[in-house]
């Protein structure tokens, strides 16, 4: 194998692992939206529990009637 096929390889194979990356990073990201989504639903009476679950502005922008909780 020539040096540039092995440099070749490598390139690839970093393109790849920066494609797996990319797609945990969203997958993450759906997976969070998923649980704002339902966190209207769950009745959470400490502010601890509440910051520690999401920063308060998030929750704040997205469901107002959290406010009533936390």
């Amino acid at each position: 194998m020539t040096i540039l096929e092995s440099i070749t390889k490598i390139s690839n194979a970093s393109m790849d692992i920066n494609k797996i990356n990319s797609n945990n990073s969203n997958n993450i990201n759906n997976n969070s939206n998923k649980i704002i989504q339902q966190l209207p639903f769950i009745n959470i009476y400490e502010k601890s529990i509440c910051t520690a679950i999401i920063p308060h502005n998030e929750i704040e922008r997205k469901m107002p009637i959290f406010k009533r909780f936390c």
